[in-house]
């Protein structure tokens, strides 16, 4: 496990998913100070509060543990213009309709 980008990928997919810490805490039935911890790069997460997080998320494990995960610009509505993962090009903005994105 790349604990630098499980870490990195954590705080991506709270944005994402417009998570606060205490909110993804809540999720994965952990410490909201755990989580802090851990997306600060802090803590090295035991493979019980990994797999907590990971069910919390409903991501595979090989993903929130492997390469870092990509956030996409794709416009400036309010939901923040962010695509997480596995976007690509076909895919749409919910508010505009506009298609791909850019790196």
């Amino acid at each position: 496990m790349n604990a630098s980008n499980f870490c990195k990928n954590v705080y991506l997919l709270m944005k994402c998913n417009n998570l606060t810490q205490q909110e993804l805490a809540e999720k994965a039935l952990i410490s909201q100070s755990e989580i802090s911890k851990i997306i600060n790069g802090r803590l090295n997460p035991s493979l019980k509060t990994v797999i907590k997080i990971v069910q919390a998320f409903d991501i595979s494990f090989e993903k929130i543990c492997g390469e870092a995960l990509k956030q996409i610009k794709t416009c400036d509505h309010p939901y923040d213009g962010n695509m997480c993962m596995n976007a690509k090009p076909s895919d749409k903005c919910p508010d505009c309709g506009m298609n791909g994105y850019n790196d």
